[in-house]
Order: C-alpha cells, then structure tokens, then sequence
C-alpha cells in the first residue's frame, strides 16, 4: 500500500514541477472562459443514474462519504501517508527521474534537520547501498508537518533542478506549478514573486512548498474522501491532458529523458503492483467534463484562473460504472479467482455468485458477492499469507463495512445503473 501510495504522489509532484500551461487571466477573462465552458458541457447525469431523484443519490453520498471519513479516522490512514517509509520511497522515485545516484548526494538539509537520518544514510552509503536497497531512513514522521520538513530535506537534490528552472523562466513556475497544484483544490498558490521570497529558490525549501500542498490534500481526502475524489478528478485530469502537451514540447523535459505517459497508461502501470489487473481505458476528456466551471483568485499571472468542480454524483456513477467495467473483463477474472481461492481460501461458491452477478450486470448482486466473500474470508480459520498481518485484517474488516454499506445503498435506489 505505501508502495503505490509514494508512486502516487511522486508522480504528482513531479506534474507539479514540470507542467508548462499557458495560464495568466484575469477575472473577467476567468469568467468568460467558466461560462463558456458551462455553456459546452454534456449533461452526464442520465448516462449513470437512470430516474433516481438527485435527492436520494446526494443523500445516500452523504452517508458514504461520512462512513469513509469515521473509517479514516479510526483506522489513522492518514499514518500511511505521513510515514518514514512514504517520504523514502518518493525521495527515491524523484532521484530517479533525474537519474541521480543516492551515493552521489550529500544531503546537507538532513545532516542539519535529521541526525538520525543522515546517520543511517552514512552508513548505507559506506555499505555501498543504492535507493532501491537504502531501506526506511529514520526520520521519525508522525504528522503532516514533519513529512513536509523531512521530504523536503531527503528530496533538496530534486528540488534543487526545479528551483534553478523556475529562477530561470519564471513563466514555468507561473504557467505550469501553479495551474497542476491549483487542480488539486487546496487554495490559492503561492504567485511567482511569493514563491521566490519564500524559497529564496533553495532546492529544499521548493519541496517543503510542493509537499505542503500535498499534504493539503491528503487532509482534505481525510476530511471528506468521496466529496473530495469527485469533486478533483475532472479538473486534476483536464490539467494533466495539457501537461502531457507541453512536457511533449518542453526542452527541458527532453534534457532530463522525461517522457510522460497519459493518465491511461500511468493507471494501467499501477495494475503492475495488484497482481497484473488488467484496467480498461478511461475517457479523461468526458471526465473532465463532468463538471462546472468558475473563476478563482490565483496565484498565477493575471489573478484569476478557471477552476472545474466535479459534478459529484456524475462522477460517482463513473467510477462506480468503471469499476463494473474492470470486474466484467476475462482476465480480471482468472487474477481474482486464483487470488481469492489460492492464496485466501475463499469458496468456489462465493466466487460463482460473483461472475454471475457480473455476466448478469447486476451491480446490488455484486456488491452482495463481494460482501459475502469478505464475510468468508474474515469468518475462516485459516493461516493468512505473511503479508497479511494484523493491520491488513482490519483493512479487511473495514472493506466489508463499507461493501454492506454500498448493498443497501444500491438496494434502495429505484432504478439500476445504466448499462
């Protein structure tokens, strides 16, 4: 989990950083564009929910939505991300984009900040270790804070690329960081001239920048998990699609051998870490639809930028309607079977229940299958895998609460998805 987790937000830094987007508006401009956009956009809402009053859809998004933040609470998830382990793995990820050898770094900030750290680091470096065989340097983060002064420190290296860049063209840090960082709806970013006295265009200071914001939005997911996701998506993906472009054309990007993939790609890799899923395509451009525009104070030339916020239910139904798709696929299948029989003991039976309720494309039969699969699984005497320690039980657990959840959810919705 920690693993696709630092995946996740290495690659989200590294779009912040790198993006080239021509964005300077001002307020009356912003506004043209978001009525302009509002005025073009398809109304997806019959695609997914077919005669259910939007009433009963927000009301029982609501529950979910506060179900999902108890859990996070309860379970401290946010722990996950604010850990030794996070921070080491996306250090070692932005190390790799610009090929940097970890025995070639002297790490100053962490000497100064991190004791312990820098100790270990010492150490691994005399033992002639790399980033893939450092291990967890010990930075001791616990909270969102000491993630941030902690990546900030082990990333300067990378920071520091950036930093001399956006010194450089000051058009890359006001076109580009600040139209990707702004999609992720954690606030007015910093405009050029502030990040400048800010960071004093050190390379550390310019991750604690990119890594608070980051965090931002781990704190607004932990506050409101299903509101946030849809509310973020089509906006993190229209600004993704003209990162692509531009780091296409950036020659800078070409120095560095960065060469981006689309959304579609970078989600099929993950299927690399859960045992070779095979994930169907997704239209970012109808997802990025999905939403109303408006204009926003920000921190890019001009004052003012066109912000989407996700229609929420629209969105909800598409992932809701994607996860059927990736449920539905033959190979998807035959993973999940030989996972869910082999490796955890669960019933021919249960797993039956479940592909017939997908040929069926029942989705209440689904989340019915799925529930009693967990039920199963969580019921049964048997020897978990090694993986499978305490904290993956509760995990478990947890998944089965919100399965039932979404059974009664589904069952009191008058009509089905649509197909």
């Amino acid at each position: 989990m920690k693993k696709i987790i630092a995946v996740l937000l290495s690659v989200l830094i590294i779009f912040s950083s790198m993006a080239i987007v021509a964005s300077a508006a001002t307020q009356d401009n912003a506004a043209a564009a978001a009525e302009a956009f509002n005025a073009a956009k398809v109304d997806y809402s019959g695609v997914y929910w077919k005669n259910t009053p939007d009433a009963v859809v927000n009301f029982q998004m609501k529950k979910i939505n506060s179900l999902l933040a108890q859990i996070v609470a309860e379970k401290n998830l946010k722990g996950t991300f604010y850990s030794d382990e996070t921070v080491t793995a996306i250090s070692a990820k932005l190390a790799g984009v610009t090929n940097t050898k970890f025995d070639s770094i002297d790490f100053p900030g962490v000497k100064a900040q991190f004791p312990e750290a820098y100790e270990y680091i010492t150490k691994a470096k005399e033992e002639k270790k790399t980033w893939e065989t450092l291990g967890t340097a010990p930075f001791g983060v616990k909270d969102r804070d000491s993630f941030v002064k902690a990546l900030g420190a082990f990333s300067a290296n990378f920071g520091g690329v950036i930093s001399l860049a956006c010194a450089m063209s000051p058009d890359l840090y006001s076109g580009a960081i600040i139209p990707l960082v702004e999609s992720l709806h954690v606030g007015k970013m910093l405009s050029f001239g502030e990040y400048a006295a800010a960071s004093g265009f050190d390379g550390g200071k310019t991750m604690e920048i990119l890594a608070g914001y980051v965090a931002d939005a781990v704190e607004a997911f932990a506050k409101n998990p299903l509101y946030y996701i849809t509310d973020v998506l089509p906006d993190f993906a229209a600004s993704y699609d003209v990162f692509a472009k531009a780091v296409e054309a950036n020659p800078m990007a070409a120095a560095f051998g960065l060469k981006m993939p689309g959304l579609d790609t970078l989600v099929k890799g993950l299927a690399a870490n859960l045992n070779g899923l095979k994930l169907p395509e997704i239209d970012f451009d109808k997802l990025a639809g999905m939403a109303t525009a408006r204009a926003v104070e920000s921190g890019s030339e001009g004052g003012y930028d066109v912000e989407l916020n996700g229609d929420k239910a629209v969105v909800f139904g598409a992932i809701l309607d994607y996860l059927k798709r990736v449920l539905e696929d033959d190979n998807n299948q035959m993973i999940i079977y030989n996972y869910l029989s082999k490796v955890l003991g669960i019933t021919d039976t249960d797993y039956r229940d479940l592909i017939a309720a997908i040929k069926a494309s029942d989705i209440i039969g689904i989340v019915a299958a799925l529930s009693s699969i967990l039920d199963t699984l969580l019921s049964k005497a048997f020897p978990l895998p090694p993986f499978v320690d305490g904290k993956v039980a509760e995990i478990l657990k947890t998944v089965l609460r919100v399965a039932r959840f979404l059974k009664e959810f589904i069952s009191r919705i008058p009509m089905p998805l649509a197909k």
